[in-house]
């Protein structure tokens, strides 16, 4: 009995001592994590995520890494190269890349990025004015993320970007900024209203400019027509102008009636109605008439309105 007893306690020993070896050499990474292990306190290898075996009582399992993204924001005072001071929220995105030399090589790296942050920053807002700071602020942020993954290599990280998210001015320089902003965009507004001012009138002179040429191609083409071919042209278009304006005066359906003279064709078919018409639009027209043409091929002008029931002859066109 007592050898079974000794038996019993041996075996439970070895399957407790297997237990703690199992729990020791057995080690589950997470995904987005490492694990440093260390051998008699010497950093030897480090693990990935998944499932890992140690050698129980020999290595040890000293530190998990994330290796995720992280994000530090911090605030940072600052004085543009005209002296004017600024706070600039910023924040700084980065990873480990290193988990060995991330861990071993600084007690802390986000103090460490931090400080190397604010010191890039404030270097690089000193070369730069103050109105220059805000339309310069990708390629701020270019030189800062530059600096820092410089930096940041020797610490087992690396920088993914530098953020600058805002950009604070005390209350006077602010006002001043105001104000100037809303002046330049009044300068604009007149400036554009005057470019407009200007078109229209460009447009309106070029049209009136196409008018004029129009017209004096009109008289000029009217005056060659007398020269060449004489009154009979233009009496003759003349009366072709009439009779359609008085077909068109019938068929109105507003005309009730029309009363005209009985030598409307001759008056309106004479060249000196086509003058009088040219000289009152404007058209100057030099013309050699005969001094020996006789004056009574000149008809006097209707003036005198037909009585209806004078003639039969001179009844009212409806």
């Amino acid at each position: 009995m007592p050898d079974l007893n000794v038996s019993v306690m041996l075996a439970v020993i070895f399957a407790a001592f297997l237990l703690v070896n199992l729990f020791l050499a057995i080690k589950v990474i997470r995904q987005g994590e490492n694990a440093l292990v260390e051998r008699f306190g010497k950093y030897t290898k480090t693990l990935e995520p998944g499932l890992n075996l140690l050698i129980p009582f020999i290595e040890k399992l000293s530190h998990r890494i994330d290796m995720r993204q992280q994000r530090i924001p911090f605030t940072s005072e600052a004085y543009t190269a005209d002296g004017s001071p600024v706070s600039i929220a910023c924040a700084i995105v980065w990873r480990v890349t290193d988990p060995a030399h991330a861990y071993y090589r600084d007690q802390s790296v986000d103090d460490q990025l931090l400080t190397q942050g604010g010191d890039y920053l404030r270097s690089a807002v000193g070369k730069m004015e103050l109105e220059a700071l805000n339309s310069s602020r990708d390629a701020l942020k270019t030189e800062i993320s530059e600096a820092l993954q410089k930096s940041a290599a020797d610490l087992g990280v690396a920088v993914a970007s530098f953020a600058i998210l805002e950009v604070q001015y005390p209350e006077n320089i602010d006002q001043a900024m105001t104000q100037q902003y809303t002046a330049e965009m009044d300068k604009r507004v007149v400036m554009k209203a005057a470019d407009g001012e200007l078109y229209k009138a460009t447009k309106e002179a070029e049209a009136l400019k196409i008018t004029s040429d129009a017209r004096s191609y009109e008289l000029a083409t009217i005056a060659r027509v007398i020269t060449e071919h004489g009154k009979a042209t233009v009496d003759y278009d003349v009366a072709i102008k009439q009779v359609k304006a008085m077909s068109d005066i019938g068929s109105s359906e507003s005309t009730k009636s029309v009363i005209v003279p009985t030598n409307i064709t001759e008056s309106l078919g004479t060249i000196e109605t086509v003058l009088e018409y040219l000289r009152n639009r404007g058209g100057a027209l030099s013309t050699n008439l005969d001094s020996d043409r006789e004056k009574d091929n000149q008809v006097e002008n209707a003036s005198a309105e037909i009585d209806p029931e004078s003639s039969s002859d001179d009844e009212a066109l409806k």
